[in-house]
């Protein structure tokens, strides 16, 4: 890609079922996902038409269907989930998605799990 668009969704809060211990699997926990996406915004800023956009309202409701409820044993598949729904969209052109996990660790606030996928993978 030639240019350097971004579209950026910082700090979307989500429950879900998220460990590999039992106790974890029996309440939800709330996750932090920040979500940056390449792809070309001058369509939809040449036309001010959300067809020519990525829609990150509907983005966002499409990542809380796969994450709300779920449970997963590791942050790595959530984030691969996660990154596999933002591709789905032609316009999105590489993902790089961080999820955030607080309370695993005593001596820590928090572990983050970052990938970063493109298309071509």
């Amino acid at each position: 890609m030639n240019n350097s668009d971004k579209m950026i969704i910082r700090n979307l809060k989500l429950p879900c079922y998220i460990g590999t211990k039992p106790e974890e699997q029996e309440r939800t926990q709330v996750l932090v996902f920040n979500i940056e996406m390449d792809l070309d915004c001058r369509p939809a800023g040449q036309s001010d038409n959300l067809a020519d956009s990525l829609d990150y309202a509907a983005l966002s409701e499409a990542i809380a269907k796969l994450v709300v409820g779920r449970h997963f044993q590791l942050i790595e598949h959530l984030a691969e989930e996660v990154a596999k729904c933002c591709l789905s969209s032609n316009l999105v052109q590489f993902v790089k998605v961080a999820v955030t996990k607080s309370g695993s660790l005593a001596q820590a606030d928090s572990v983050t799990i970052e990938i970063n996928r493109c298309r071509s993978e």
